[in-house]
């Protein structure tokens, strides 16, 4: 049986696809301009309808939402306190203050805890280079405390640059809460190898015994001229800990 002609089946489908094609585009057409006309006189008049129909508030509620307004108007930047633009006069202000013995010990101990199961490696290199060189680890501090603040307050001259010299804040706060907790286990160490004792249970004794007494140095108050010499004592002992995890990170890249 011969195969039928494609020209026949092409002649025969165009007439059928043309009026459907047609029909479609009349009727998209359709609903464009209903809508359009819907939309520039009903829905419009509707909404101008419903603007007008709603009670006006009373004096007490158009009180209230002026000084919404005004407040969120007036809220169009971000300000900080005057003491965070200047790194250095805000540490001071911070060493000044008087701390809490309970929550300097649960500060401690919860950073060590943390380097302990986060980051044993580290900790343990970087109490290794504390007990090794303690004037090279507060040299390295000293130049890292240095710089970063430099920049912090570089930072908060420009408005723009105030979110980062924010953010360089909080890093340096946290390197130096790092820093606390790598010193106050390495003076844990010091105290076992003075008593000749090992095993995980000694360390953790001599951990919580060396955090306690730490603590306690923010009890001493001010004497004379020097203020506040327990706290900077315990920032000395973070700028040992942050020596020392500088030193080991810097020697392990080098390496």
């Amino acid at each position: 049986m011969p195969a039928p002609d494609q020209s026949i089946v092409k002649k025969i489908r165009l007439p059928q696809i043309l009026p459907v094609f047609l029909g479609l585009l009349v009727f998209l057409l359709l609903q464009i301009g209903l809508f359009e006309g819907f939309g520039l006189f009903g829905v419009a008049g509707q909404a101008q309808d419903q603007r007008e129909s709603q009670p006006k508030p009373a004096g007490l509620e158009v009180v209230l939402q002026q000084r919404a307004w005004q407040r969120l108007t007036e809220a169009n930047d971000v300000t900080f306190p005057k003491e965070i633009r200047y790194p250095f006069i805000y540490s001071r202000k911070a060493l000044n203050l008087t701390w809490r013995p309970g929550f300097v010990f649960a500060i401690i101990m919860f950073m060590t805890l943390v380097l302990r199961f986060l980051a044993p490696k580290t900790l343990k290199e970087s109490t290794e280079k504390c007990r090794e060189g303690i004037f090279l680890c507060l040299t390295a501090a000293f130049i890292f405390t240095a710089i970063v603040m430099t920049l912090t307050k570089a930072a908060f001259y420009s408005e723009a640059l105030s979110p980062l010299g924010l953010l360089m804040t909080g890093f340096t706060q946290l390197a130096y809460l790092v820093g606390i907790a790598v010193g106050a286990n390495a003076v844990a160490l010091g105290l076992i190898d003075k008593l000749g004792k090992s095993g995980r249970k000694a360390e953790l004794i001599s951990l919580t015994i060396t955090i306690a007494l730490l603590s306690l140095l923010a009890l001493i108050p001010d004497l004379g001229p020097l203020p506040r010499i327990g706290n900077r004592l315990l920032g000395i002992l973070a700028m040992l800990g942050l020596g020392g995890l500088l030193r080991a990170k810097y020697r392990k890249e080098r390496d």
